[in-house]
């Protein structure tokens, strides 16, 4: 059945994944990345720690690393191997045909994406703890873009990031949930919530400056 998927979904992702130039090239190359990502992850742990009372902050960070953890084990160590289903590059019928970026072919296996599980997993559960529109836009639309350079690096499949991404969003409101069943709810003020939106925005702007000076 998912190799029939691939009948219907054929030109689209040839077409996602043949969207390149150059510059776009070094931008998800950078974007799908993770140690891009970590002083961004360093500043919004703190600013989810700060002045917040010690016990309530392990039980928040527990949350987040219980969310990424489930996906990423759901995803790459049961869904992978039983599944079985080979990526883009690697695909007999589509590995000729799929513009890869720096030579990276990924594992043997795609489906599903780890990469759409965690963003989307990590945005929701967040959104649904911090109740702001804007920052919860913002989560997933860097969540979504993280998903579609996946695409664009020619590892993964549109029926491997859709279902990815609906495993994140289940089992960040699952965590979510269980969460909130034994801890309060935590506040933050708006100032804080901004703070937040533009670290995620400024992380943004710098990857998309990169490549003009690269």
């Amino acid at each position: 059945m998912l190799e029939q998927l691939l009948v219907f979904e054929r030109e689209a992702f040839l077409w996602l994944n043949g969207l390149h130039a150059p510059y776009w090239d070094q931008f998800f190359w950078l974007y799908s990345g993770k140690v891009v990502w970590l002083p961004l992850a360093t500043f919004l742990l703190c600013a989810l720690a700060y002045r917040k009372p010690w016990r309530e902050v392990v039980f928040l960070f527990l949350a987040i690393a219980l969310t990424i953890t489930l996906c990423d084990q759901f995803a790459s160590h049961l869904c992978k191997p039983l599944c079985a289903r080979f990526r883009p590059t690697h695909h007999p019928d589509f590995q000729d045909l799929v513009h890869t970026v720096n030579g990276y072919r990924g594992g043997l296996y795609g489906f599903i994406s780890s990469h759409a599980a965690n963003s989307f997993g990590l945005a929701t559960l967040l959104t649904l703890i911090l109740r702001d529109k804007l920052l919860g836009a913002t989560l997933f639309f860097w969540a979504a873009v993280n998903a579609y350079s996946r695409i664009y690096l020619g590892v993964h499949f549109l029926s491997d990031i859709i279902p990815g991404a609906c495993v994140g969003l289940l089992f960040g409101y699952l965590v979510y949930r269980l969460y909130r069943w034994r801890r309060p709810a935590l506040t933050y003020s708006p100032r804080r919530i901004a703070w937040m939106t533009g670290a995620v925005w400024a992380t943004i702007a710098c990857l998309l400056l990169y490549p003009l000076f690269a």
